[in-house]
């Protein structure tokens, strides 16, 4: 039978994109996450709250928040008061998954007014199934997605409460367009300028036409005015009383050092989000504003009145110093999506005689969804190409680093007893968050500090790489678990490993720093019965001369082989020198010095037995010429753990 491209069709091809959506995105959220791309800012601190407020007796009680700022409560960072629904979900499903889960279906149903909006705006010209196109490239929108890949956040259910309300309004439902304006102001403090500004754009639309005009007569008092705005001008007081109140009052009584005064605190804020980067970073601001107006076809430049709304989160990009305000891959986007995305809407009613320009609009997104997608853009970006690190775009995602995390992390978190003290690496955090007793180690704020808050000494230490802070910790601790590079550690701990699982990584060329003029890479080559790899050719070395250095690896305590792959040239007088050095002692563990007897005509492997004492040591690789005018072929370092 033939499709017809009924409502009922677009309905169903709408409601398979939206499952589509949320299974990728939530899968893709679990890579992330056991990749160890996550932390504790912010999905750990999120965890945190939540249990904190259900079983804790704190209301939205983080660490993380609290060793760095001082806060006794999120909600003295940002007022997201609307989470409070969150916590009955939580309460029975306290995972990240559940947060993940939360995200994906709120843009989904966003997107559901997306549609709706659309049908009511472009009215008779629906049958080109523009509303049905415009919904899914919002699903897919790359900066959408990457936003909701970074961790969880309240910026996440701006498009619903944005597209609801205009979705109402346009209704003239007025109890409901007023439900979710509500939602909107107890969002967070980012709210409260756009709420404003929405209410202004409604009352601009809600001016007299000409033949209200001619009807009543052009006299136009104030009173009239009130009483045909009176809902958005209540609004607007509303939105000021409680953003002159709230964030002041909560910085107030959850913080360890709260602001003195009124004027002081908001004069404080004002200038940090709108005044500290007036003359900072114009280049990468306005090379961002490009990319979020072709991830929706650059339509809203044509409907400049409906984009009203969005101005204050374009003040945000244009003003301020913070970067991820101004580079794609953070959850800011989120914030401004609803406004843009209507916009589009209302630009293509009024382009659509000009539907070339709708087609081009429509490519733009497309394409540019495709190259910006954070999984392709990931994984298939050319490693020597100048790439985006951020929030949503990481490197390489690994779903059996992930699976073999997953293994590891379960067994560790495992032997952790409920309400145990534990401090735990910022990116192992989520999976320890959901206790009170936990707290973070950060390499870059006062550990210190922490260590002064502990309610008592730790009793287990969850650990993904080197952290000096751990040298302010008193007490004797010894690993209980390792697996993976992961080490778990227990104060006072004198049994043996009760699990251990060996890490084995190998680090092609590509990995390792290279001597300037020596390299050259000619392909792909095999070095060994089950590798391939892009080999170097190092030529005409000279004496003493560093042919490799890499790559500065964390590598936990143990005992472990390095297995380099070498080949020679037809010189027979080469000689060079491999080593394995710990750049935390600045010290060699092992070395050999090797000549053309040593080496056949194949590939050969040199073997370095080394030892790492400490819980973590920063390891490098380390090829040296000894001879000159040599050629001498390198595939890289493959590392094994022997044993803890």
């Amino acid at each position: 039978m033939k499709l017809k491209f009924s409502l009922k069709g677009e309905t169903l091809i709408l409601l398979l994109a939206i499952i589509f959506f949320n299974v990728i995105v939530n899968f893709l959220f679990f890579i992330r996450l056991y990749d160890l791309l996550s932390g504790a800012f912010d999905l750990g601190l999120f965890m945190q709250e939540f249990y904190s407020t259900i079983y804790g007796g704190k209301i939205f009680y983080d660490a993380a928040n609290f060793l760095s700022f001082g806060a006794l409560s999120g909600l003295a960072i940002h007022p997201y008061l609307i989470l409070f629904l969150v916590i009955p979900i939580y309460y029975l499903f306290p995972s990240w998954l559940t947060l993940s889960i939360i995200q994906t279906v709120v843009i989904s149903i966003s997107s559901i007014y997306l549609y709706r909006i659309a049908n009511i705006v472009l009215g008779n010209n629906r049958n080109l199934r523009l509303p049905l196109i415009l919904t899914i490239l919002y699903l897919f929108n790359p900066l959408i997605i990457s936003g909701l890949l970074f961790d969880f956040h309240a910026e996440a259910l701006f498009p619903l409460f944005y597209m609801g309300a205009f979705y109402y309004y346009l209704r003239k439902e007025w109890k409901k367009f007023t439900l979710f304006i509500v939602f909107l102001i107890l969002t967070m403090e980012a709210a409260y300028p756009i709420v404003i500004f929405f209410m202004i754009y409604l009352i601009m639309r809600n001016r007299r036409t000409k033949e209200e005009n001619v009807k009543e007569g052009f006299s136009y008092d104030l009173a009239t005015f009130i009483r045909k705005n009176k809902l958005f001008i209540i609004i607007i007081i509303v939105t000021l009383a409680v953003g002159l109140t709230i964030p002041k009052y909560f910085s107030t009584i959850f913080s360890v050092s709260p602001p003195t005064g009124y004027s002081s605190y908001y004069s404080s804020r004002i200038s940090s989000l709108y005044l500290s980067g007036i003359s900072l970073f114009w280049y990468d601001k306005i090379n961002f504003l490009v990319i979020l107006l072709a991830s929706f076809g650059f339509l809203p430049i044509f409907a400049p009145t409906e984009l009203l709304p969005g101005a204050p989160y374009i003040l945000l990009i244009l003003f301020s110093n913070h970067v991820p305000y101004f580079e794609i891959g953070w959850q800011y986007p989120l914030i401004g999506a609803g406004m843009f995305v209507v916009a589009m809407v209302y630009a293509i009613s009024r382009l659509i005689k000009n539907y070339r320009i709708i087609i081009v609009s429509i490519f733009v997104m497309f394409m540019l969804s495709v190259a910006l997608n954070p999984y392709l853009y990931d994984n298939f970006q050319p490693s020597n190409s100048s790439r985006i690190f951020s929030g949503g775009y990481n490197p390489k995602l690994s779903l059996s680093t992930a699976l073999a995390n997953y293994e590891v992390i379960s067994i560790m978190t495992s032997l952790i007893p409920h309400n145990a003290v534990v401090i735990a690496s910022s990116n192992l955090f989520p999976f320890v968050a959901n206790d009170v007793n936990a707290y973070p180690i950060y390499g870059y704020f006062n550990t210190s500090y922490m260590i002064t808050y502990l309610p008592n000494t730790p009793q287990y230490v969850l650990l993904s790489g080197q952290s000096n802070e751990l040298t302010m910790l008193k007490g004797n601790y010894s690993i209980i678990a390792e697996g993976d590079n992961l080490i778990l550690l227990k104060l006072n701990y004198t049994g043996k490993v009760v699990y251990f699982k060996p890490f084995s990584k190998f680090f092609g060329p590509n990995y390792l720093l290279t001597g300037v003029n020596t390299t050259n890479n000619i392909g792909r080559y095999e070095i060994s019965s089950n590798r391939q790899v892009e080999i170097l050719k190092i030529y005409n070395t000279s004496y003493n001369k560093t042919l490799w250095n890499g790559p500065y690896y964390n590598f936990a305590m143990g005992n472990y082989v390095a297995q380099f792959y070498l080949k020679l040239g037809n010189n027979s007088n080469t000689t060079l020198k491999v080593e394995v050095f710990d750049s935390t002692l600045n010290k060699v563990l092992n070395y050999s010095i090797i000549d053309s007897s040593q080496l056949g005509y194949g590939w050969s492997i040199i073997s370095l037995p080394f030892s790492i004492k400490d819980y973590y040591s920063t390891i490098a690789f380390i090829g040296i010429s000894l001879s000159i005018n040599s050629t001498i072929y390198f595939g890289g370092v493959n590392v094994t753990q022997v044993s803890p």
